[in-house]
């Protein structure tokens, strides 16, 4: 990959890195017991936090893969597929350019973590 796309990607990662890091989730988390009159407003109440948690979970795991491509750009392997080592299709990259997989392992580990939640389940 040229240096005009890594400078391209950087730039990318960093402004996504800044909405990120301004995202904030805190009133959706904030309870009014007020708003708990009945056990459908808390529960719905809950619901909504919970879903705040997950949305700031996801959040910060992407945080963490775009200081880790930051990261990858600055030591030169930016791209590089960390399963086989290839690299990242450059249509890949234009879509997630934190990717720190190519399509096919991408594929498989989505595969091995749906078998994995399936067994937990089941």
């Amino acid at each position: 990959m040229g240096q005009p796309d890594y400078k391209k990607f950087k730039h990318q990662l960093l402004k996504l890195k800044k909405q990120l890091l301004n995202s904030s989730y805190t009133d959706e988390l904030k309870i009014n017991s007020d708003e708990l009159s009945d056990d459908a407003d808390y529960a719905s109440n809950m619901l909504n936090a919970q879903l705040a948690f997950s949305l700031q979970e996801r959040d910060l795991y992407k945080l963490r893969l775009v200081e880790k491509s930051l990261h990858k750009i600055d030591e030169g392997t930016y791209g590089e597929c960390e399963d086989c080592g290839e690299k990242i299709s450059h249509k890949r990259l234009e879509k997630q350019p934190w990717a720190q997989l190519c399509l096919e392992h991408a594929e498989e580990h989505e595969e091995h973590s749906r078998r994995e939640q399936f067994r937990k389940v089941g």
